[in-house]
């Protein structure tokens, strides 16, 4: 039998690795993409925190504020991020 394996992690590592300007650019990417599908007035944002980089898409006015609420316009624009 095999003994005991221990897994350290390097959390230093990951933390740079999720905040990476390569990283970042494909979120940016994948967010542009969504809200393109999305159609007009959906916006992408990104934001690099302490830990990791974030995108979204939001809703940018009115009319798509109601377009997502009837018609949940980002859950079906969201496998264009891929």
């Amino acid at each position: 039998m095999a003994g005991k394996s221990k897994i350290k992690l390097n959390l230093k590592g990951f933390r740079a690795l999720r905040n990476d300007p390569a990283v970042v650019s494909d979120l940016e990417r994948r967010a542009r993409a969504v809200a393109a599908a999305a159609g007009a007035g959906f916006e992408a944002s990104t934001q690099k925190g302490k830990n990791r980089a974030r995108a979204s898409v939001i809703t940018g006015d009115f009319k798509s504020r109601r377009e997502q609420a009837k018609s949940n316009v980002l859950r079906r624009a969201l496998n264009s991020g891929r």
